[in-house]
């Protein structure tokens, strides 16, 4: 029972360490709730890297 509670406890942690990067909405294209096509917006790295793979946006600082 102990180890299903802090279970639960990690999944609704927020984590405070995320990298927040900007992006570029690609023409033709928009995200639900972000933006739409040219709009350039702030997003997680996770989420921006998702995003490029499909083709939806462009990286515009990713820091090395």
């Amino acid at each position: 029972m102990k180890d299903e509670k802090e279970l639960e406890d990690k999944n609704f942690r927020p984590s405070f360490n995320k990298k927040v990067v900007k992006v570029r909405i690609n023409q033709n294209r928009a995200i639900s709730g972000v933006g739409k096509a040219g709009d350039v917006v702030e997003m997680t790295e996770q989420d921006a890297e998702k995003y490029a793979q499909m083709g939806f946006v462009t990286i515009l600082n990713k820091e090395k």
